[in-house]
């Protein structure tokens, strides 16, 4: 590994310790799932991380997934935010092409990442039915395997309690001729329980094909969940959800159908000990009607299965032990060729969590094995320090990694009389990360977050050159990415809140396959990114808020050629209390109508606005 010089480090921790990010910097008593796989107080979190609650998600109001996470310190998300529209969210620089392959994504604890790619639509995952988001940044592959290089995001769905049904209505249109509905409801009786959430969205969008004609999305879901409680013999919990959509964009006419099928079970055996085991199924269908001759079908399927549990076996060490297995497969028709495909990858796990005093340590090792690429170790090291009350420090060592995806080793397709050809030989790319931070509980009202970070990057994938218009994807490059980030909300008096939010990023290439690359900036790292608010809440339960974004110039190929400016772009929402239990809403996007890019040639929209009502019963 290429150590930094001592200029480096200065301006590491020099950027680390002046970031500012603001979404929601989670409180003392915030309990997380994701980070370790079993509830833990953030404080004894070696990591980054981020929770949207509930009221948050409703008072940002967005039509898709990917806009939860636009303005969060280290995201860096392409995409317009509509729905369909082609949407691209990386964590601490770790971009790769045009997807999400870096970040994985779970919803109640089932991967979503799609068996063909390993990639993640944001932009087709609604927002109905939320009931709170956690992002944890940085690798955890010792914690979920592949994918998880850049960090992890999990939703987790809306659940009734005893005595507490809820209920949710809302309706919205604007521009473009956008609409979105949602319902949601929830209740529990006796040992049973059970939610719903249905929605339907359309949107003629803001761009149009070469020949005149509208990039729409129109797409309609429903997700519903019962659970039983079996008292001392612990819980089980059924999920299963659909979604139907069928739109254009650039290129082609789409149809795109999922569906998904989950059961777990659970048993606490009050704080001491916890097992969990979940069996799930993802499958989904899209079909390409290319505006250049042909069509591709591509039938996607997961299945896995996973079981764990944790003990105190002694006052101060909690273990953790668990073991996966996951299938992939894929039957695919495209113009060029046909693939007929699958893999199996197995997984073990084992994590201890050793708290003395004010130290907490974590250590986790995690071995996954696929017969066809064969096995692949992920350690992870992590401290935290509580130095007095309300103020954490913590470091971490971890290694990730990254399994080639079938379309990594089995993909043949021609594009603009090029072909892009698949490698079954690849091995896993890897990633080796250095994190420290703080948080910073000011006081009642002010809450703080910083972090430092450094990552080496190995063996990663691109398509090389091996003839004339032929293209092998191989472990061709090696790259390096540092910076820092934070984030501070601080609640003022008479009902204002405010937050600022300040990434600082720095990557290049050690190793490209095209002459001349070496040392160029990694594409779309933008060196700093930021956001910033101010919100305003009534004594009536209405929320105003001013939303501020920017994004420093950046390049949007290996060769630093093509360059995207910067650019600043202002939100506003407002949600009012009409009556009781009703609201409405107004959202207007891009408010200075700022002309802008984040991908080369496609614009972002320019001011755009949505108006609804809404009528929440909690």
């Amino acid at each position: 590994m290429q150590l930094l010089s001592q200029r480096e480090w200065r301006r590491l921790l020099t950027a680390g310790l002046l970031a500012a990010n603001a979404a929601v910097a989670a409180p003392s008593g915030v309990i997380l799932v994701t980070a370790d796989r079993v509830a833990r107080p953030i404080e004894s979190i070696p990591a980054s991380v981020e929770v949207l609650e509930r009221d948050r998600i409703e008072q940002v109001g967005v039509l898709s997934a990917d806009s939860l996470f636009r303005g969060l310190a280290g995201v860096d998300l392409q995409g317009s935010g509509l729905p369909g529209q082609m949407t691209r969210l990386n964590l601490r620089g770790l971009t790769s092409g045009y997807q999400s392959q870096r970040v994985l994504v779970l919803v109640d604890g089932r991967r979503v990442n799609d068996p063909y790619q390993g990639n993640v639509e944001f932009s087709l995952l609604p927002v109905s039915g939320l009931e709170r988001v956690e992002l944890v940044r940085g690798p955890a592959s010792a914690t979920y395997g592949s994918n998880a290089e850049g960090g992890v995001i999990q939703f987790f769905t809306r659940r009734a309690e005893p005595d507490r049904p809820f209920a949710f209505l809302s309706a919205a249109a604007g521009e473009h001729r956008t609409q979105e509905y949602r319902l949601e409801q929830g209740a529990a009786a006796g040992r049973w329980d059970y939610g719903l959430a249905l929605g339907y969205h359309r949107t003629d969008g803001y761009l149009e094909t070469e020949s005149g004609q509208p990039q729409d999305w129109e797409a309609a879901f429903g997700d519903v969940q019962a659970g039983l409680n079996l008292g001392d013999a612990g819980a089980i919990r059924l999920f299963s959800g659909v979604y139907a959509g069928q739109g254009r964009d650039a290129s082609s006419d789409r149809q795109s159908d999922r569906n998904y099928q989950a059961a777990e079970y659970r048993l606490e055996s009050g704080s001491e000990a916890s097992m969990a085991a979940r069996l799930w199924r993802n499958a989904q269908r899209d079909v390409y009607d290319w505006f250049y001759p042909g069509k591709g079908r591509y039938d996607l399927a997961g299945l896995g299965g996973e079981v764990s549990g944790s003990r105190w076996v002694t006052a101060w060490s909690q273990v953790s032990v668990g073991a996966e297995w996951r299938r992939d497969e894929v039957s695919i028709d495209e113009v060029a060729d046909a693939i007929d495909r699958h893999s199996d990858n197995a997984a073990l796990f084992v994590q201890e969590a050793i708290e003395t005093g004010a130290w907490r340590f974590t250590l986790g090792l995690r071995f996954d094995h696929a017969e066809d690429y064969g096995g692949f170790w992920s350690p992870r090291l992590g401290a935290v320090w509580q130095a007095r009350d309300g103020l954490d420090l913590f470091a971490s060592i971890h290694q990730a990694h990254m399994a080639p995806s079938l379309s990594d080793r089995y993909v043949k397709v021609v594009y603009q009389g090029m072909a892009f050809i698949g490698n079954p030989d690849l091995d896993p790319e890897t990633v080796t990360a250095y994190e420290m931070g703080l948080r910073a509980r000011l006081a009642a009202a002010v809450t703080v977050q910083v972090t430092a970070y450094y990552q080496d990057l190995r063996d990663a994938f691109d398509f090389v050159m091996t003839g004339p218009g032929e293209f092998r994807n191989d472990n061709a490059m090696r790259s390096t990415v540092y910076g820092g980030e934070g984030e501070l909300r601080w609640r003022l008096p008479r009902g204002f809140s405010t937050f600022a939010a300040l990434s600082w990023t720095e990557g290049a290439y050690d190793r490209f396959w095209i002459p001349g690359v070496d040392g160029n900036r990694i594409p779309y790292l933008a060196p700093w990114k930021g956001s910033a608010g101010l919100e305003y809440r009534t004594a009536a339960g209405s929320v105003h808020g001013l939303d501020l974004r920017y994004a420093d110039a950046r390049y949007a190929d290996a060769q630093n050629q093509v360059r995207i400016d910067a650019a600043l772009v202002a939100d506003w929402r407002s949600r009012v209390r009409l009556y009781d239990r009703l609201y409405a809403t107004l959202r207007v996007r891009n408010l200075f109508d700022e002309r802008y890019e984040e991908l080369p040639g496609v614009p972002q929209p320019g001011r755009w606005m949505m108006v609804g009502l809404e009528v929440p019963f909690r």
